[in-house]
């Protein structure tokens, strides 16, 4: 049997919206802390004797700007 401890996870989202709403920029990081844990494991492959496992995506972090027309 697959066993993992508990985990925590942080992800933030801070944005500016100009005034007025024409633009906005927003930055994004998940899993910021880079934690490695498994999202589920064993799946049909449990029932063939083939260990199987599915990780956790890694640290992502981006930008998006908008801008209204």
């Amino acid at each position: 049997m697959l066993r993992q401890g508990g985990y925590a996870l942080a992800n933030l989202r801070p944005g500016y919206r100009a005034p007025g709403g024409r633009w906005e920029v927003v930055a994004n990081a998940n899993n910021l802390l880079g934690k490695n844990y498994l999202v589920d494991a064993g799946n049909v492959g449990g029932a063939f004797g083939i260990p199987t496992s599915i990780r956790a995506a890694p640290r992502m972090v981006g930008v998006k700007a908008t801008v209204r027309f």
